[in-house]
């Protein structure tokens, strides 16, 4: 399978989006809180909220990348 050139983004849809993900995370946090340690929502959370401060970084990292 052949796979397209990768989507430029601009340096606001990046900054929406981080904001956006930034917005998740707090929610995310504070969700976490009110959950039982060792519970299925609660590693389902820990897994969110890994996978969000990725994704953060890694529009962050493309943001250094992008001309303003």
């Amino acid at each position: 399978m052949k796979s397209a050139a990768p989507k430029r983004y601009s340096r606001y849809d990046l900054s929406e989006a981080s904001r956006a993900i930034a917005s998740l995370i707090g929610k995310c946090v504070k969700v976490q809180k009110r959950l039982r340690k060792g519970s299925a929502q609660a590693t389902l959370m820990k897994n969110r909220l890994k996978a969000f401060r990725i994704s953060a970084a890694l529009i962050k990292s493309e943001m250094r990348k992008t001309p303003a």
